[in-house]
């Protein structure tokens, strides 16, 4: 008589990660830090790693580049996000919260009131500059978008912010360049697969 079990199938594992996610959260919502403890749970990752792969996005900010998945907890805003905890936060007008990015960057929020955007950093000041209303931009049928343009004085130099949204032809959001810290290279979020 063999003992000998038969392997677990795919479906059977995916199961097992919902269970285990259930019982992690108490039965309600999966924490978003409780994301990567799931997936380490799962005795095979990569094939359900590689299942997401089309939906890559790329995150590159500060001399880094990440690769982060998006997610949809509602039909407001996305959430881009890796395992290890790093997320932006967009709501179709601003890149309002990243946080989990390495180093000693902080949590990074900005926002939109009036004619003005606001950027706050753990541990500095607001930052307010004046902005331009969102300008269209068309290069073709595949490529289009918007842009905002912001200026200002931040201890006594002048900085400007961008934020830039550009779409395919389906009108499907395909990158994302938006100033986080005024003063620095703006942070791009780029879908992998175009």
């Amino acid at each position: 008589m063999s003992t000998r079990r038969p392997p677990v199938k795919s479906s059977t594992r995916l199961w097992l990660g919902v269970v285990a996610a259930a019982s992690l959260a108490g039965c309600g919502a999966v924490n978003v830090n409780q994301l990567g403890t799931v997936q380490r749970l799962l005795p095979d990752r990569d094939p359900l790693l590689a299942q997401a792969e089309p939906f890559a996005w790329d995150l590159q900010f500060a001399g880094g580049r990440y690769t982060v998945y998006p997610a949809t907890p509602d039909r407001q805003q996305i959430i881009f996000g890796t395992p290890d905890g790093l997320r932006a936060y967009w709501d179709g007008r601003v890149l309002f919260r990243i946080e989990g990015l390495p180093g000693a960057v902080g949590l990074l929020q900005s926002g939109i009131e009036g004619g003005e955007r606001w950027f706050a950093r753990d541990g500095g000041p607001t930052v307010r500059l004046a902005c331009t209303p969102p300008r269209d931009w068309r290069l073709s049928e595949n490529q289009r978008g918007w842009r905002v343009e912001c200026s200002g004085v931040v201890d006594g130099r002048k900085v400007a912010a961008t934020q830039v949204a550009e779409f395919d032809g389906a009108g499907q959001l395909r990158r994302i360049e938006a100033t986080v810290i005024p003063g620095i290279s703006p942070l791009v979020l780029e879908r992998r697969y175009q």
